[in-house]
């Protein structure tokens, strides 16, 4: 091998792998843009993330006034129907004893329609009933 194609040969490789090197580094470049890309995009997700997480421990927080508001209502709820039962047996209480006091009227009624009744027929057949 000659001086001269040894130098065009070593020209030859040192052209290839600077080709090489230039291509290698583009592709380094564009790696790295894409990497930035990705950061800064990651970057918004992260900060959306983190929003969404305030969020929902404000809903958390929510929720857990919620849970106490239910809980509030069920006892106040357990509260009226008792007093609703309550006041449904004392006005069962009170019809019982109307209806009691109505009947012993009633019976009274009765007793005394009968006795008018033997009166009125008395004097109808055997003409006014005469005192003694």
């Amino acid at each position: 091998m000659t001086e001269d194609v040894a130098a065009d040969l070593k020209q030859f490789i040192t052209g290839i792998i600077t080709q090489q090197t230039a291509d290698i580094r583009q592709d380094i470049c564009r790696i790295d843009r894409r990497l930035e890309n990705l950061d800064t995009k990651i970057g918004g997700v992260e900060s959306k993330v983190s929003s969404l997480e305030a969020k929902i421990g404000g809903l958390e927080i929510r929720i857990g006034g919620l849970e106490t508001k239910v809980y509030s209502l069920g006892t106040k709820t357990d509260s009226l129907e008792n007093k609703i039962d309550n006041g449904f047996a004392a006005i069962a209480d009170a019809l019982e004893d109307i209806n009691n006091a109505n009947e012993v009227q009633l019976n009274q009624h009765g007793k005394r329609l009968t006795r008018l009744e033997r009166k009125v027929f008395k004097e109808d057949y055997h003409g006014p009933i005469r005192q003694t």
